[in-house]
């Protein structure tokens, strides 16, 4: 009782872009950012009613080749951890 276990999962697609506007019409693919489709998963114990929580996120699992919005790939799969107390009464 008071306890909480919750499992989260989500995804984001991006579909390919030009990043100048003056490639837009053109076959050269020199200046495209391509489709993109990542994975996410996250799991996250609360304890106490909310008083202590411990989460952990991994971020694109899958581990695919993600781009910012010039073309330059970001880091691949990334791990993150945080744990939250709550002081004062409730």
């Amino acid at each position: 009782k008071g306890n909480m276990l919750t499992l989260t999962y989500d995804n984001q697609y991006l579909h390919h872009f030009y990043y100048y506007s003056s490639r837009i019409g053109t076959n050269r693919d020199d200046y495209m950012v391509p489709n993109q489709f990542s994975h996410n998963l996250s799991l996250s114990y609360t304890i106490k009613g909310g008083k202590y929580n411990i989460s952990v996120e991994c971020r694109n699992f899958t581990n695919e080749k993600l781009y910012d919005n010039f073309s330059l790939q970001k880091a691949g799969r990334a791990f993150y951890g945080k744990l939250r107390i709550a002081f004062g009464g409730r």
